[in-house]
């Protein structure tokens, strides 16, 4: 059985970096290209606590055994044209509260876990998931969209 302690610690831990990060960007970072070709760093802020919003709700659905019949050719254009459209009124404020909501979301789901529970799957979006896929996800995916909102900022900080 996954131990609910150390996910909730990692949890916290995901959030205080998310939160670090996004207190490190200034309002020009905001607007610039990520190191993500396809994406602006308010984009990847954006997307990374609306993510964050749909694993706590897609744990209540894969316990339930939903699963998703979006084809699977569809998901990677639909999720970008999503962010850009999700994010263009974004702000650092509002990905602040997008991420808190998300993350009070998400430890009220661990608490709902059964033993039962961490095994159940569900396919979403043409890929079978657990439930404890779903909480293990939310550092792995933060972690992966941070290098490239950190990519910008270190090109920030390069002498001219």
């Amino acid at each position: 059985m996954p131990d609910k302690d150390a996910i909730r610690s990692e949890l916290e831990a995901t959030r205080a970096a998310y939160h670090e990060l996004l207190r490190s960007l200034s309002n020009d970072d905001w607007s610039k290209q990520s190191g993500n070709p396809e994406m602006t760093v308010k984009e990847l802020m954006w997307h990374v606590a609306w993510a964050t919003s749909w694993m706590a709700s897609s744990v209540d659905a894969v316990k339930s055994g939903k699963s998703t019949r979006i084809p699977s050719f569809l998901v990677e254009p639909g999720r970008k044209l999503a962010m850009r459209w999700l994010a263009r009124s974004a702000t650092p404020e509002r990905a602040a509260q997008k991420y808190d909501e998300a993350h009070a979301s998400l430890l009220t789901k661990l608490d709902s876990v059964s033993d039962d529970d961490w095994s159940r799957e569900a396919t979403r979006f043409g890929e079978v998931r657990s439930v404890a896929w779903y909480f293990g996800h939310v550092r792995e995916h933060f972690d992966e969209h941070a290098s490239d909102v950190r990519a910008v900022l270190a090109i920030s900080e390069a002498p001219s």
